[in-house]
């Protein structure tokens, strides 16, 4: 693999331009962010939307339309997919349905959403995905040229399909350590299997890549159980969970006698395998560290702490919208290349924007550009995409971090916080999904919490909370997934982390002060029920792929999938 060193910086030399363009772009936010809109405003020109909304044959106004939601959307996007052209486009714009891909995820009423990726937005989104990749190899040079293990969809129907295997340029896709048929490989805990049967002999692996941590956190429990069984696999050409000529990947069946060899000396020794005993020249882990995931980040820390972490960026299926230029956080500069940002500021909202559509002109007129955010402030962002999403409510709430280069004008750099649905609220205390995955980072961090608790956490798969209102004083339960079911030690972290929810919300402090909120209880979740609400999400979500599940760690309600789980309730 030493030959790819070379090639590879000749590669990134030749792409130097693509990010002195995209550095450009953040010192012009302004005046790229003012293109971005002329250009999204052109595609609907004369479109039956915008004829709609009261806009007239000549360039629409961003003024004419309202925030809306997907549900807004969906007929004009139905249509659209349904062959009539000029249902959301114009037809100046030469955007046909046969010249655009459609992204599918899950929607917030349970239909699926279909997201229109116009050949526009297509190479906005390229462009900042590549973006994001020479950003991060400029950073770790000795991880750019060695092998990358991604572990996404192919399925171009999904944003993740998009994104690892269409978007990316060829000169990066040759680094790949796994043909593409092993992505395609179901139910994802077989996919994990094979992809670890496919790299344990690997020493050259340099980047992890997923988008979920929790995908790592699973691929770390499999190696460390599966040890012995792929070294023998290693050894006599065998793949010990399943046919490789049934599942359709040849290179299952290869023999590496040499790396067994290595591989076996270590599990005499130890015991066990571990990412950096079987990836030595491991260098860099890219996924997402934010929002409600970081607890699961920060559970891989034992084994992959001391490798540099980078986020990928707020990323969903209506966008690639920011890109973290930093290791170890989510904050990302925003691509003013790929959308136009308008973002509503949370104290200015009664509602969150998608919840209250009697009060939308108000908020419309409350919306402000993205050059007007004031660091340490929260906001609602609302985007105008150029695959015809207009004044797009995100239900993303994000809080700005400063501004590109520290200099006002600049792009901003913001960080997700929160999907602005995600609260469960018995008594008052409005309790955040962020607010829950906060307390539960801390405690999983040994400096910053509880002694001992951090220990308990680390047995756990999965972990969620929710309220049970049944009796007085009804209380929040916490629900985990563990290896280790000692109720004394599960009973202290429910204790630390009620303590560290009445510091996070003053609500929640004062309700659980005056006794109408009881302490967390705890409750324990039968073995793979993780695995088990994955599979519910893609039966219940037609299109949506095992990566674009994010484990909830806060629930609305006690719902029936927790009560079937759990032992005990």
């Amino acid at each position: 693999m030493l030959y790819r060193r070379p090639i590879g910086s000749l590669l990134l030399a030749l792409k130097k331009p693509q990010l002195r363009a995209f550095h450009q772009a953040l010192e012009d936010f302004d005046a790229t962010q003012a293109v971005v809109l002329s250009q999204a405003m052109n595609q609907i020109r004369g479109s039956q939307f915008a004829l709609a909304h009261g806009c007239a044959r000549t360039q629409p106004k961003l003024d004419a339309f309202p925030i809306c939601d997907y549900e807004d959307l969906r007929p004009w996007i139905e249509r659209f997919a349904g062959g009539d052209a000029g249902a959301l486009f114009g037809p100046d714009s030469g955007i046909t349905p046969r010249r655009c891909r459609f992204v599918s995820t899950s929607g917030t009423t349970g239909l699926p959403k279909l997201i229109p990726v116009t050949p526009a937005s297509f190479a906005a989104q390229a462009a900042s995905w590549q973006a994001w990749g020479l950003s991060a190899f400029e950073a770790h040079r000795d991880a750019a040229f060695w092998d990358v293990l991604p572990i996404s969809s192919p399925a171009q129907g999904s944003m993740s399909g998009l994104a690892t295997w269409a978007m990316q340029s060829p000169s990066f896709k040759t680094l790949y350590a796994v043909p593409d048929q092993a992505q395609k490989i179901t139910p994802f805990e077989l996919k994990l299997k094979a992809l670890l049967r496919l790299t344990v002999g690997n020493p050259n692996i340099g980047m992890l890549m997923t988008a979920n941590p929790s995908t790592l956190l699973m691929l770390v429990h499999q190696l460390d159980a599966h040890g012995f069984d792929l070294v023998r696999d290693l050894r006599q050409g065998s793949f010990f969970a399943g046919d490789p000529a049934q599942l359709g990947v040849a290179a299952l069946g290869r023999r590496d006698a040499a790396a067994a060899k290595r591989l076996d000396r270590i599990l005499t020794q130890r015991g066990r395998l571990t990412p950096m005993d079987v990836w030595p020249r491991l260098k860099l882990v890219a996924m997402w560290l934010g929002g409600t995931l970081s607890h699961y980040s920060e559970a891989l820390r034992p084994t992959l702490g001391h490798v540099p972490w980078r986020d990928h960026g707020l990323v969903a299926s209506e966008g690639r919208f920011t890109v973290p230029l930093g290791d170890g956080s989510p904050d990302g500069v925003l691509d003013p290349r790929v959308a136009y940002y308008e973002f509503l500021p949370v104290e200015s909202a009664n509602r969150d924007p998608g919840d209250n559509r009697s009060n939308e002109g108000s908020q419309t007129r409350q919306l402000i550009p993205g050059k007007d955010l004031i660091p340490g402030q929260s906001y609602h962002l609302v985007v105008t995409t150029l695959g015809g999403l207009i004044r797009y409510d995100m239900h993303d709430i994000i809080e700005c971090r400063g501004h590109f280069g520290g200099r006002l004008g600049t792009a901003p750099i913001v960080r997700f916080l929160r999907k602005s649905s995600q609260f469960a609220n018995i008594t008052g205390e409005k309790l955040s999904a962020f607010q829950v995955a906060e307390a539960l980072t801390q405690l999983g961090n040994a400096r910053d919490g509880r002694p001992g608790c951090d220990d308990t956490i680390k047995t756990s798969h999965f972990m969620t909370l929710a309220p049970n209102r049944d009796g007085y004083p009804p209380h929040y339960v916490l629900y985990a997934e563990s290896t280790r079911q000692v109720r004394s030690e599960w009973e202290s972290v429910a204790r630390a982390l009620d303590e560290r929810l009445s510091g996070l919300n003053c609500e929640y402090q004062d309700k659980r002060a005056s006794g109408r909120l009881g302490a967390v209880q705890i409750a324990f979740l039968r073995p793979g029920s993780l695995e088990q609400l994955r599979t519910r999400h893609l039966d219940r979500a037609p299109g949506a792929t095992a990566e674009q599940f994010k484990q909830p760690v806060l629930w609305n309600d006690l719902t029936s999938p927790l009560r079937d789980m759990a032992f005990e309730v």
